[in-house]
């Protein structure tokens, strides 16, 4: 349970706390503190149950790739990903390194070890795992002290640093502290030591190349990682990995096709040979029946002397086994002991020892043998008193073919090889009226031993790189062993290649034999089984490199694009500025009551404000293309065109910018009065004159009615107030009598009026002429 103070409500309703209540002063930090603590715990919790199940995930499949019987994948991704976790979060991640590599080297264990649950691959398990948590833990410690992270996904240097001890460096750690594990527990020999460990090397060492700079651009927060970069790196990584491991199965199923022939080739031949070992053996019954029939009275020596000559090893016994009926019996047992075997009787056998045979109407005793040495305890021995021997006696004499039994203990048998009976019977032949009657004298058996027999046919070939087994299918619901080869190493499938098995019937006395060929260790050891490796370790090591190299180059478009687009920020803000300000002087452009025109060294006007088509009564589009001709009289045109020329050369005295009259012309043709002035204006390399027109038309009416009013003060006003003012004058003076002094009061008054009238029209003439 957490603490109180971290508890995920009280952090929710921190912001709620009225701000009146009275707390220490350490309180609200720690209390933030703690919300902060919380946050990052269960963000880093969530981080380590991630990798646990990706470390897990990829652990399972790279075991499929695992070469059989080994104790290491060729790749193993888990090492990459747990590498670029511990870079990308911290140490803290750690746990969910030993939580996915637990459950997946005890699988690992538990498949190489046979499926059996123990404390041994518990201890194994758990060692493994803490040896692939420090490895990915000493891989960060060693790439963030001395290559520096992330500069090492965006620097040529630091990424072969990175290549150097997140590699071949820091995964000499799992596969040290592992196989020494495996080393002691007795599950790899020493002899094993040095390639286990070398593989388990490379497969990490690939693993951290390849996939931590895979996953390193996917996990979130990974600084410069834009969605275009990790898809950069991650198609191709994806891409190369899809297609060596493509490569690596097409070079694994090819290995596989060539055990495979070579394995049909070999099982074929031994077949082959087992199956005319066999039918010639019992091609030799058939020769001592021929025997018998032409001489039913041989001796025992002439039949010893026939049989020797067939006698080869898997050959235990040859015998001659005639009918004996049971008034017979006491005669052929005398016969027996005349000819030197003196404790000759007809016997079977009962709980496993020989008594004398109860009485029956025939039996079927081994009468000759050879060879006689080894086999003395089968004479007399009747054949007919064993179910299985008496079936096959039964089958012999209905077909007439020879007949084998099922598997069985030879009663000269003294190892555990099991034994098979070959029967061919003889007859003797009397002709009668219409055919030739036949009558069984006897069987010639062959005694075999299959084990010899099997040793014999393949005597030529290496039976230690194939188990044999034959097993009498005769009936398929009782099948019986008759022979299981016991080679060097035993029945197991090789490294690194399919389960091969091949099976054959064979056909012998009316039994079907089935012949089942498996390969043995040795086989495994002498197929070539490294090439598909060496496909997938060099696929893997070029995918990557070409990761880390992607890794740099997109680390450094990255940078490029970043100074980019820092610097079309700054020329768009120029830019932007340039058009406010662009925006604005076009704004006073077109706001100027003035024609505002800027024309070239031939006359031809190239731009023209509104104000400039109102100064010239034209349509806006009549101005900008037309020749300043056109608003010019012909008598100021010259003076014009000089202007502009002046302009046009440079040489500005000073003067280009002085105001002059001249007359306009309105787009109808009517002549107007002009006020013009010019000054330079440079465009790039070009230099024109930018022309202000004014039309002043308004302004010289103006001054023709001043004029008017002027001349009419003048005239109108000034010459009767003069003749007033001498009138009163006069008045004044006394040309017109004496004046009252209330008249001469009004006279004085009239008198000043007149001269302020008179001061009035002087100054409005004064104004005239300014």
């Amino acid at each position: 349970m957490p603490l109180p103070s971290t508890h995920p409500v009280i952090c929710n309703a921190a912001a709620s706390v009225d701000a009146s209540v009275a707390v220490p002063a350490s309180g609200p930090r720690s209390h933030f503190t703690g919300c902060a603590m919380t946050r990052r715990l269960r963000s880093d919790l969530i981080y380590a149950l991630t990798l646990a199940a990706l470390y897990y995930l990829a652990g399972r499949l790279s075991l499929l790739l695992t070469i059989r019987g080994g104790h290491g994948a060729p790749v193993w991704p888990a090492a990459g990903i747990a590498l670029a976790f511990v870079l990308a979060r911290g140490y803290r991640v750690w746990p969910g390194v030993f939580l996915g590599a637990l459950p997946t080297n005890l699988y690992s264990t538990l498949s190489v070890g046979g499926g059996d649950l123990s404390l041994t691959a518990g201890i194994l398990a758990t060692n493994s795992a803490c040896g692939a948590t420090l490895q990915a833990l000493a891989g960060a410690y060693l790439v963030r002290r001395l290559v520096g992270f992330p500069k090492a996904l965006e620097d040529e240097g630091a990424a072969a640093l990175f290549v150097a001890f997140a590699g071949p460096v820091a995964c000499c750690v799992s596969p040290s502290v592992g196989v020494t594990g495996l080393l002691l527990s007795g599950a790899v020999s020493l002899a094993q030591y040095g390639m286990t460990w070398w593989t388990w090397w490379v497969g990490d060492s690939i693993g951290a190349l390849v996939f931590a700079p895979l996953t390193l651009v996917w996990l979130p927060g990974a600084r410069g990682m834009v969605t275009r970069r990790r898809v950069a790196v991650s198609a191709p990584l994806l891409l190369l990995f899809g297609v060596t491991v493509f490569l690596f199965f097409r070079a694994g199923a090819w290995e596989a096709d060539r055990a495979q022939a070579r394995f049909e080739r070999q099982a074929r031949e031994m077949g082959d040979r087992v199956a005319e070992t066999v039918t010639s053996y019992a091609e030799i019954t058939k020769a001592i029946a021929g025997l018998m029939e032409v001489a039913p009275d041989a001796s025992r020596a002439e039949f010893a002397r026939f049989a020797d000559r067939f006698v080869h090893p898997g050959v235990q016994a040859l015998s001659w086994v005639p009918r004996v009926g049971d008034a017979e019996r006491v005669e052929y047992e005398g016969r027996a002991r005349a000819g030197g075997i003196a404790r000759f009787a007809v016997t079977q056998r009962d709980s496993g020892v020989l008594v004398a045979a109860t009485r029956r109407d025939q039996y079927f005793p081994v009468f000759y043998i050879e060879p006689h040495v080894g086999n003395e305890a089968a004479l007399g021995f009747d054949l007919a008193s064993n179910p299985a021997r008496k079936l096959a006696l039964e089958r012999a004499a209905t077909t007439g073919e020879a007949t084998g039994t099922e598997p069985i203990t030879l009663v000269q048998e003294t190892g555990r090889q099991q034994g098979y009976l070959v029967l061919a019977p003889a007859y003797t032949f009397a002709p009668t009226a219409n055919s030739t009657s036949r009558e069984l004298l006897g069987y010639a058996s062959g005694v075999f031993r299959a084990g010899d027999i099997v040793s014999a046919a393949l005597a030529t070939t290496d039976g230690a790189e194939i188990r044999l087994s034959i097993v009498d299918q005769t009936d398929p619901a009782t099948p019986v062993s008759l022979y299981e080869s016991d080679a060097e190493g035993g029945e197991t499938t090789p490294l690194n290649a399919p389960d091969l098995t091949h099976s054959r019937d064979l056909h012998m006395g009316g039994r079907t034999w089935r012949l089942r060929f498996t390969p043995t260790e040795r086989f495994g050891a002498t197929l070539s089984r490294w090439q598909a490796w060496g496909v997938l370790t060099a696929g893997l090591l070029f995918t990557g490199f070409v990761g880390m190299t992607l890794l740099v180059m997109t680390g450094r478009t990255g940078r490029m694009e970043q100074l980019v687009e820092e610097r079309t920020g700054e020329l768009a803000r120029a830019h932007a500025d340039l058009q406010e300000r662009s925006s604005r002087l076009e704004a006073v452009h077109d706001a100027a009551a003035d024609g505002i025109l800027t024309v070239d060294t031939t006359g031809g006007i190239e731009s023209a404000n509104p104000a400039a088509a109102q100064v010239f009564r034209a349509a806006d589009d009549e101005v900008v293309g037309a020749s300043i001709a056109r608003f010019l009289t012909r008598e100021d045109l010259p003076a014009a065109m000089e202007w502009v020329q002046t302009i046009a050369a440079g040489a500005d005295d000073g003067e280009t910018a002085e105001r002059r009259q001249v007359t306009g012309r309105r787009a109808d043709g009517r002549p107007f009065p002009l006020e013009l002035s010019m000054t330079a204006l440079d465009v790039g390399d070009r230099r024109m004159a930018l022309c202000v027109a004014r039309d002043v038309s308004e302004r010289h009416e103006f001054d023709r009615i001043r004029d008017e009013f002027v001349s009419t003060v003048s005239h109108e006003l000034r010459t009767p107030v003069s003749a007033i003012k001498g009138a009163v004058d006069l008045v004044a003076g006394g040309m017109a009598g004496d004046v009252s002094a209330g008249a001469q009061s009004m006279v004085e008054i009239a008198s000043r009026n007149a001269d302020r009238m008179l001061h009035l029209a002087d100054d409005i003439l004064a104004l005239q002429s300014l």
